[in-house]
């Protein structure tokens, strides 16, 4: 791994040095330029046994996007989790005007697909235009062509045209056509078209709802647009860069673990009937870190007094990132059997829960009888905890003695590195001024791109003190800004360690110095960078009065609240729209809105729950719901919210008295603002 991360140092650097066209992004193989302008061409995607890089996976439910599409050798398939859900395969690409085919070889009774275009737009007020050109199934041989056009109110029909006699068993030809002021699709004799307002550019998903298909050979005649591709090769080596970094922190934090075996593995394995043996080896080969944990979990279950069992089952959870699910195994494997391997695992599982003295303890047990193999690894999970508790020097110590101690193992050369980078970070030069909240800047923009970027973050730290009036006017801490997202991840990489999910940025309690820091990356533009910024600036300011005190629903749903703000040209900001990061979920948000025990579970959540990857997203979405509605409704209801964030013990038991009733009030305000 220190190979690779140091390669990566060299490669990006190269790459923006090139001042690369986009054949550079999406490679020779899927796009072939017009000899007289490097933005108009051809971009293809055989989806025969391949998903791009530049493809974004997006869906509706809350489970892992990569659970509804599968690559195979006859197309990619889309299977949305049932009625009323779909998904999406977006591609990071924003278009002038795109003339197009896509094959579709499989659509299923009463499942639709559709080209989905939106408006490169970023307007502050207003819906940004939006269309769905979509075909739908809806007998053996009939279905629907439709075209659909956002509206304040959802989704309204402004075009349609009847399928009939169609041989859906014959891949047959969607095609498309959209520019600045007119789409249109057609498919089996069937074609729609209508007016359009995407002067701004727009960019184009493959989107399935309500069922299963299957499609292949997509083709574009198109030409790219200028705004999009300012950004988009460092968007591009930063999704690589954490893709790889994403499989080490998972797959490589535990290598040890997955590779180790428990002293009596052997008698429990003689308890499997050879039907369930094949199954336990088939599941462990499972590349799907999801599937693996849920076919190992009904092993462990068919089977509690099976240590091997419900150890497998724990590690499993580990991979997937259930880590309460995964301490719960090793529990209980432990209560049948003690195994320094399975201390070992459950030490990670606390770690990863936050319970440092939990995980303390069991590092500590686990020296006990541990294979010698395992004592590299376990050296990185001790150096882990002493960062994740804020000692950074002796984290960083014991790293560099650890690395030259075992010179071969990739994960403690690379955690050494980070150690090293947190430390003191390289290439980062000081800003000579106090930064927002009085905070340290460190970052290797230059000095006008940084100064440009901090004069955004105004209104929003206005806002931040708004609603947290006892905060100091000077903060304890540092913000770091690297240009490129190589830097980033790897100062990162020792304190997130398996929850480096977030490319754009994050804050640390123990980072840089082992102080208090919000470290982002402009991989992702300006835009980008600013709203990250403003959300774990917000952290840091809680953390800084609080500690972990504040309730996790409250704390993200405030920094989502406040990052999804469009500030006007006077710095007014105003919140008319649904954070992106909840625009394809917007039905399901109503729908979570109208169960009260859903918005208990998100407000009784802890730190592990609350970011449990099933449920994850939902809670945010609910969480930033419940501020919104509070912030912008009335004054009785801030004066509520002001309570809440006071930590007031009677406020809260009266909101959540009164739930039901709230989350009714919530969903009409939602739809009289047009945000659901």
């Amino acid at each position: 791994m220190r190979i690779v991360m140091l390669s990566l140092l060299w490669i990006a650097p190269a790459l923006m040095a090139q001042s690369p066209a986009p054949v550079d992004f999406f490679g020779p193989e899927h796009f072939a330029a017009a000899s007289e302008d490097p933005r108009r061409g051809a971009l293809t995607v055989s989806f025969v046994s391949e998903i791009p890089p530049f493809l974004d996976l997006n869906n509706s439910d809350p489970l892992p996007a990569s659970n509804r599409f599968e690559s195979t050798q006859t197309g990619l398939v889309l299977t949305a989790a049932g009625k009323g859900q779909s998904c999406e395969a977006e591609l990071d690409a924003g278009f002038v005007h795109a003339l197009g085919t896509l094959s579709i070889v499989e659509l299923d009774s009463g499942a639709s697909v559709a080209f989905h275009l939106r408006s490169l737009s970023s307007e502050a007020t207003g819906t940004p235009p939006e269309y769905l050109l979509l075909l739908a199934r809806d007998g053996a041989d009939s279905g629907r062509l439709r075209l659909l056009t956002r509206t304040r109110n959802g989704f309204s029909e402004t075009a349609a045209a009847r399928l009939e006699n169609h041989d859906f068993s014959a891949a047959a030809t969607f095609s498309l056509a959209a520019g600045a002021d007119k789409v249109e699709a057609a498919f089996g004799g069937a074609s729609v078209q209508g007016a359009a307002r995407l002067k701004s550019g727009f960019t184009l998903a493959l989107a399935a709802s309500d069922g299963r298909c299957r499609v292949r050979d997509l083709s574009l005649q198109c030409e790219l647009h200028a705004l999009w591709w300012q950004d988009a090769l460092a968007r591009l080596e930063a999704k690589r860069t954490l893709a790889r970094l994403k499989e080490y922190t998972t797959q490589g934090l535990l290598s040890g673990v997955c590779q180790g075996s428990l002293r009596d593995e052997a008698e429990d394995l003689r308890a499997y009937p050879p039907a369930l043996e094949q199954a336990r080896r088939d599941a462990l080969q499972n590349p799907d870190f999801v599937r693996r944990f849920n076919l190992l979990r009904e092993i462990a279950a068919a089977h509690p007094k099976l240590a091997l069992a419900q150890h497998e089952a724990g590690v499993a959870a580990l991979l997937a990132g259930f880590s309460q699910a995964a301490r719960d195994s090793l529990r209980a494997a432990l209560a049948l059997r003690s195994d320094s391997l399975t201390r070992l695992a459950l030490a990670e599982a606390c770690l990863r829960q936050r319970d440092f003295d939990a995980a303390g303890r069991h590092l500590e047990q686990a020296r006990d009888g541990l294979d010698a193999k395992l004592l590299p690894d376990m050296a990185l999970l001790s150096a882990r905890l002493a960062a994740a508790r804020g000692n950074m020097a002796l984290a960083a110590r014991d790293l560099t003695l650890a690395r030259a101690r075992w010179p071969e193992h990739a994960a403690l050369a690379a955690f050494a590195a980070s150690a090293e980078e947190l430390v003191a970070p390289l290439g980062l030069a000081k800003w000579s001024r106090p930064g927002p909240l009085g905070l340290t800047v460190v970052s290797d923009l230059d000095d006008a791109a940084l100064e440009k970027l901090l004069a955004r973050l105004g209104p929003y730290i206005d806002r931040i003190r708004h609603w947290l009036p006892g905060l100091a006017q000077k903060l304890e801490g540092s913000i770091a800004v690297y240009s490129t997202p190589t830097g980033y991840l790897r100062a990162a990489l020792l304190v997130a360690g398996e929850s480096l999910d977030n490319v754009a940025g994050m804050f640390l309690p123990a980072g840089i110095g082992g102080g208090p820091s919000v470290v982002a990356c402009r991989a992702f533009g300006e835009d980008e960078l600013a709203r990250t910024l403003v959300h774990e600036l917000w952290h840091l300011a809680v953390y800084s009065l609080k500690g972990s005190a504040m309730a996790p629903w409250l704390n993200e749903g405030m920094a989502v609240y406040l990052s999804a703000g469009q500030a006007d040209k006077d710095g007014t900001l105003r919140f008319v729209r649904l954070p992106s990061e909840f625009s394809r979920m917007s039905e399901q948000l109503v729908e979570a809105l109208s169960d009260p025990q859903a918005a208990r579970r998100a407000l009784g959540a802890g730190l592990d729950s609350f970011y449990s990857p099933d449920v994850q997203r939902m809670n945010y979405a609910l969480a930033w719901a419940l501020v919104w509605y509070h912030c912008e409704h009335s004054v009785a209801q801030e004066n509520v919210l002001r309570g809440l964030l006071a930590g007031d013990a009677a406020t809260l038991a009266q909101l959540q008295e009164g739930l039901p009733a709230l989350l009714a009030a919530m969903v009409r305000a939602l739809k009289e603002r047009k945000l659901a």
